[in-house]
């Protein structure tokens, strides 16, 4: 399976061709699955010492993450698994309300 995850970068685009490897060289933001060795190897290299959101590599395609707890970069704890929000209300957790 491969890793899962997403990363928001603020760089040229000359500073990622084509097959280079996710970096935390300018980084400003990142979300990434937990569920297999290659996403830990991801999660180790853009948000270290923290786990991947649950979920996120499921293969339905009713599925999606949301941030729901917090604005800080690279956090992980404050993405949830969710159902996807294009068109619709995005419920968050009654303790965040």
């Amino acid at each position: 399976m491969d890793a899962t995850g997403v990363g928001l970068y603020h760089a040229e685009e000359r500073q990622f061709p084509v097959g280079s490897l996710p970096s935390p060289q300018n980084l400003m933001d990142a979300v990434v699955g937990n569920e297999s060795s290659s996403t830990h190897s991801l999660a180790s290299t853009l948000v270290p010492g923290q786990a991947g959101v649950a979920d996120m590599d499921s293969d339905t395609v009713d599925r999606s993450v949301s941030r729901c707890f917090g604005r800080l970069p690279r956090d992980m704890f404050a993405f949830l698994p969710s159902l996807p929000t294009p068109g619709n209300v995005l419920h968050l957790p009654l303790a965040i309300k």
